[in-house]
């Protein structure tokens, strides 16, 4: 069993799946493996395994339902023990990023772990950083912070236990999950840059109001309220959409 499986979901993207495969040739913990999935991209885009290296060791070409579909696919074929949904065109930080982490978890008690992640644009240029330490359930379960897939770890076993992603969730299907395993135990917090998020390439914008309102449905069905209160949480969740409004949309789904 490896210790990492980083699980690549792609679509007529073969030059940003091409930076991410650098990315991963360039560790210095090789115990991984890589899950390349595929949504069918057309001919001259779709991912040739000779050719990739590290050559994955699951390519999967085929149509899907959507980027948490492919990715539900990717995990579900994992062997390893902890899984990284790592999307064409992002990269791992540092040479060093995966066998930090190695390090950090290695042998701890938590079932998942997430760390901060690097927006940077089509050139590589580092604008800003995504950070959602010193995590706090509430806040996160409520959609004011997320929680960046891209730089979170989960066992497989978690995975497994929690089904993955619900595709009902439509863009929110990564924070819904975070928060489901959230509700399960804490995370381990790494409080470094774990990935670099390529922003404004291909994919979707995800709307801040969005991530409210698909949360607060979570919320709802698992009857969790902000200090045990359906009026209170109700009012914050209507201060959040009033301040969430004005902001423009930033994570991107990159697919």
């Amino acid at each position: 069993m490896p210790t990492f499986s980083i699980v690549t979901v792609v679509l007529n993207d073969r030059t940003g799946l091409e930076y991410t495969a650098q990315s991963l040739a360039k560790q210095t913990f090789t115990d991984f493996e890589w899950i390349v999935i595929d949504g069918a991209s057309l001919e001259d885009q779709r991912p040739e395994q000779e050719k990739l290296n590290p050559r994955p060791s699951v390519l999967i070409s085929e149509r899907d339902q959507g980027i948490y579909d492919a990715m539900n696919k990717g995990w579900r074929r994992a062997t390893g023990e902890w899984i990284l949904f790592l999307n064409a065109g992002d990269a791992l930080c540092s040479d060093r990023t995966l066998e930090d982490v190695a390090s950090k978890i290695d042998g701890t008690h938590a079932r998942w772990a997430f760390g901060m992640v690097r927006n940077v644009d089509a050139d590589g240029n580092v604008f800003g950083i995504q950070n959602a330490s010193p995590f706090n359930r509430m806040g996160h379960a409520l959609g004011n912070t997320t929680v960046p897939h891209q730089a979170t770890f989960m066992r497989l076993s978690l995975l497994d236990e929690l089904n993955g992603f619900r595709l009902d969730f439509d863009t929110a299907a990564d924070q819904e999950l975070i928060y489901r395993a959230a509700r399960l135990g804490p995370p381990d917090e790494l409080v470094w840059p774990i990935s670099d998020f390529r922003v404004g390439g291909r994919g979707m914008q995800v709307s801040p109001l969005q991530v409210v309102t698909l949360m607060r449905r979570a919320r709802d069905e698992n009857d969790d309220r902000y200090r045990g209160s359906r009026l209170a949480d109700g009012l914050l969740t209507a201060g959040l959409y009033v301040s969430k409004a004005a902001k423009p949309a930033l994570a991107r789904l990159q697919r």
